[in-house]
């Protein structure tokens, strides 16, 4: 079986040979036959689509696609509460919902995915939103938000160094195709991390070089990773680690040791 996810478009479609069923995020317990027509119907316009090769069982599509939704719905609540336009109730209430989605790893994990892959842009109010969470004592919020402007310096030297590959590096593939696997692997995220702790990316770099999956999709991935490598390491100048006690008011103990596991029922 094979399927393709948007948490955007709070959908699933399951492809089993000839047939066609869409699972929606409302009523997961439910599977809508459909045809190949339909695909433009169920999906519109969304861009975070998710082509899964191989789904073992309709229970693990039902919860991939609860987590993309919930992953969805903590990225466009850190939007909001780092929005100015916003009022300062309306960002309040978002740090109060994503401090309920923050405790877990996956969510955590799928912001540094998509955040730490660009910089971000300069209309971003921090102080509104750290003036939010402390409102809310929405300690593991203001955590990761301390986390990802700490974080600022790292992802604009290894996203400099990204844009340096000429558009012909990418052995046939677009940069974008590249771009998106690396992104959705969360390459960008280990990088960065590293980066930003120690100003090298050497650890990272061996990992992924050896992961078999990555080689399949991208055969030249250990070229590529090399020459980015090396690019990262010429910007070393620009860069500091990153110092551990730079948030002291933040009590990291308690962030890293309070996250439980991410089960579908948690999320009702």
């Amino acid at each position: 079986m094979k399927a393709v996810v948007s948490g955007r478009a709070c959908v699933a479609l399951l492809i089993r040979g000839d047939e066609l069923h869409s699972i929606h995020y409302d009523n997961t317990d439910e599977l809508v036959l459909r045809h190949p027509e339909d695909f433009r119907t169920l999906f519109g316009g969304a861009n975070d689509l998710d082509f899964l090769e191989e789904v073992d069982s309709i229970d693990g599509l039902r919860s991939h696609l609860e987590d993309a939704v919930d992953e969805t719905e903590a990225l466009d609540l850190l939007l909001f509460l780092c929005d100015e336009q916003l009022s300062q109730k309306t960002r309040e209430s978002a740090a109060i919902e994503l401090e309920e989605l923050i405790v877990y790893p996956e969510i955590v994990a799928s912001l540094e995915q998509i955040l730490f892959a660009q910089p971000l842009p300069s209309s971003v109010h921090f102080d509104g939103a750290r003036s939010a969470c402390a409102a809310t004592n929405s300690r593991k919020t203001q955590h990761f938000l301390e986390q990802l402007f700490q974080s600022q310096p790292a992802i604009e030297v290894v996203r400099s160094s990204w844009d340096q590959f000429p558009e012909d590096s990418f052995a046939g593939k677009s940069r974008q195709q590249v771009e998106a696997i690396c992104l959705r692997k969360g390459l960008f995220a280990d990088f960065v991390r590293e980066f930003r702790d120690t100003a090298q990316v050497a650890n990272s770099q061996m990992r992924w070089s050896a992961d078999g999956e990555l080689r399949k999709q991208l055969p030249t991935v250990v070229n590529l990773l090399n020459q980015w490598a090396k690019r990262i390491g010429g910007n070393t100048s620009q860069h500091q680690p990153a110092a551990q006690d730079q948030y002291p008011e933040t009590d990291n103990h308690e962030v890293d040791t309070q996250k439980p596991q991410k089960t579908p029922a948690a999320r009702s």
